[in-house]
């Protein structure tokens, strides 16, 4: 079987840029029909290296923490503080203060979209598995996750608005549609 190149240098990306095993690696490509094995004599044979970019991990680090709105989040606390008359903090405590609840709404935002990217992964997999199954509770439990993903990204609401149809959906519209619905709703 003949592998796209364009896939095989994303698995080697993937491959090189983390510490994970070639069974980790292709989760990470749920629609991927490349074996294990086939992927294990590609590291030996080219010899790919594992968690190749270490140090460069290190310096991407710095290079995120350093372009990421620190300053602007920071000055967005402080200013909460100071409306709501926090003053028994000095200027030098309210400025550490603010940089540390800076730095930790940054990488929460950071982590609520890498879930989003999962949870897409794991929809990606279910989806897999639901379209080669006749078994009635394979197909309700992706039915159940796409329901789940979508009042997920749109919040828990009585009603979402997709922008591309600009209709209003009730909870009990979402639930009542095919999954096909609800693929193309997450795919607008």
């Amino acid at each position: 079987m003949a592998v796209d190149p364009t896939l095989k240098l994303e698995i080697r990306a993937v491959y090189e840029a983390n510490n994970l095993s070639v069974a980790k690696v292709l989760d990470r490509f749920p629609d991927c029909e490349v074996s294990p094995k086939t992927v294990e004599s590609w590291v030996s044979k080219e010899q790919w290296q594992k968690n190749r970019f270490v140090d460069e991990k290190e310096a991407v680090a710095v290079l995120v923490e350093d372009t990421l709105p620190m300053e602007d989040a920071k000055e967005i606390i402080k200013g909460k503080l100071l409306n709501q008359g926090q003053s028994q903090y000095s200027d030098l405590d309210l400025e550490e203060y603010g940089k540390v609840v800076a730095k930790e709404l940054c990488y929460e935002v950071l982590s609520a979209k890498n879930l989003q990217a999962l949870m897409g992964e794991n929809l990606l997999r279910a989806k897999r598995f639901a379209d080669n199954s006749k078994n009635i509770g394979t197909n309700a439990t992706y039915h159940n996750m796409l329901t789940t993903t979508v009042k997920t990204l749109y919040g828990e609401i009585k009603h979402i608005n997709p922008k591309v149809k600009q209709k209003i959906y009730t909870d009990e519209e979402l639930e009542s549609m095919s999954n096909e619905e609800l693929d193309q709703l997450l795919e607008q």
